[in-house]
């Protein structure tokens, strides 16, 4: 065979080995592809669409207790809304029993149980952009089972409990103002929170001009305030005043201003201070009326650092004079630190530390060092404290205490938050020994212990239920015992 005819056998020979080579790879990824559509086809068979797979996944989240009020209310219709005015109505039922809650002795008929029904409807018309007009409706009776005062409260007055007027930015100025007759709260409530604390949670209101200066541009807003309250309800009329009842005891006109910052991320500054002209103040202890001009200057830090971690505190202090001849002068400190930790976990737990400083009177010297709280008589540490000061200074009048306390709360459930908490209180001085027999020569307060479990079981629906025991301590007679609160609420919102 001649060089040429080899060569073109080897070339010849070479491309049929190439096509079958090309011939197998071609089969083994025709092999491959069927193989991969199998697998296709077997996975597919066995995945779910996406839309059953989150309807399973919603059914096992729904909670059958919260499904079953959203299943009872269901029939309820939405609430019908007009173009010029809004509406609203809430019904609250309460009931509550409390143990040896004033002289602190299971001696006298000192146990009260009963129930609480308040009943509000509000409306609200916006009849400009820059206008609008809020009225709310309030009555509560209650019908008492064991204990209750003489007069009978199974049927009560119903009140103007809000009317003012808002105008919003008016002509595109900086400026809001709303007066009239409204709720008002800054910061924790340490200062302006409650202004008829004789009535308790039946009514927060207060008489108020509140002028506001918006600088948007630093995040701030700055709050010409003018206050008045009055020990009975005189400037509206009432329908059904079946008595006249006592809201705080004292006429109180005050003046000031109040500024909020929220210039820096993550944080809220106040300051603020206030002029304040108690009329006819009565101490409850030693019977005395006196009155009482105090100028509060004080401000407040709020801020989130580390994402989970919560710092509020405050800082007030008081200077003026009291008695009918502005003869004794005043000078009151109170203050308070809360440290909030929010760990970033399931059931979102929380673990909170706070303490409390509230000046005490020194009753060696002339000056008067008692702490007042204003605007502020709430239950500020638990309904059970309100009321043991009823023996020294008033109801809800919280002054010559230290407070340390930890409270700790998670939500078991994402429509529940239970709360437990422990306080220790002593006095900063033993001020009513001798004027009393309930006090004694020391002053630890005591101990209190709390706990609140809420839930929220439609949009509609919520309600909460809450145990308070304090154990007395050296700061009262020997023989003075425990203290026991108890209380459940229901709410309905429409």
């Amino acid at each position: 065979m001649r060089a040429k005819d080899f060569a073109g056998v080897l070339l010849l020979a070479a491309m049929l080995m190439n096509v079958s080579l090309a011939s197998a790879q071609d089969k083994k990824m025709k092999d491959k592809a069927q193989s991969a559509d199998k697998s296709v086809v077997e996975v597919q068979k066995n995945v779910q669409p996406v839309e059953k797979v989150l309807a399973k996944s919603s059914e096992v989240e729904v909670d059958p207790v919260k499904k079953f009020f959203e299943d009872a209310t269901a029939w309820v219709p939405e609430k019908p809304q007009w173009k010029y005015l809004k509406w609203g109505f809430e019904e609250r039922i309460r009931q509550e029993y409390w143990k040896n809650w004033v002289t602190l002795s299971k001696q006298t008929s000192d146990n009260w149980n009963y129930f609480r029904f308040r009943t509000q409807l509000w409306f609200q018309t916006d009849p400009a952009e820059w206008l609008s007009v809020y009225l709310r409706l309030t009555s509560e009776c209650r019908a008492f089972m064991t204990g209750g005062p003489a007069v009978s409260e199974d049927m009560d007055e119903i009140f103007f409990d809000n009317l003012y007027f808002d105008l919003k930015r008016p002509l595109d100025l900086p400026i809001s103002v709303r007066f009239g007759r409204q709720d008002m709260f800054y910061g924790k409530g340490f200062i302006i929170m409650d202004g008829t604390p004789s009535d308790g949670s039946r009514s927060h209101y207060v008489d108020a001009v509140k002028a506001t200066l918006h600088i948007d541009d630093l995040k701030t807003n700055i709050d010409a305030l003018v206050i008045e309250t009055n020990r009975t309800d005189r400037k509206f009329f009432r329908f059904n005043p079946t008595r006249t009842r006592t809201l705080v005891e004292n006429e109180i006109q005050s003046y000031g201003y109040y500024i909020t910052s929220k210039y820096f991320e993550n944080m809220t500054l106040e300051q603020y201070y206030l002029y304040t002209d108690i009329h006819g103040q009565r101490e409850q202890t030693n019977r005395r009326t006196e009155y009482k001009k105090l100028n509060t200057f004080g401000g407040r830090f709020a801020g989130t650092f580390w994402k989970n971690f919560q710092l509020d505190t405050e800082l007030a202090y008081q200077f003026g004079q009291v008695g009918r001849n502005d003869d004794e002068p005043v000078s009151a400190m109170g203050t308070y630190v809360i440290g909030t930790y929010n760990f970033p976990v399931e059931y979102k737990p929380a673990l909170a530390v706070n303490y409390y400083y509230l000046s005490g009177d020194d009753p060696k010297t002339r000056t008067r060092e008692d702490w007042d709280p204003l605007f502020s008589r709430w239950p500020l540490w638990g309904d059970l404290l309100i009321f043991p000061f009823i023996n020294e200074t008033g109801i809800a009048r919280h002054s010559n205490t230290h407070k340390l306390g930890v409270s700790g709360a998670l939500s078991p459930l994402s429509w529940t938050r239970v709360t437990l908490s422990y306080d220790h209180l002593w006095a900063d001085e033993n001020t009513f020994f001798g004027t009393s027999s309930l006090f004694s020569t020391g002053r630890n307060r005591g101990d209190l212990f709390m706990a609140v479990a809420k839930f929220t079981l439609t949009k509609n629906v919520s309600c909460f239920g809450q145990v308070e025991q304090f154990y007395p301590g050296s700061y009262y007679r020997s023989e003075a015992d425990p203290v026991f609160f108890l209380r459940w609420e229901l709410k309905i919102t429409y």
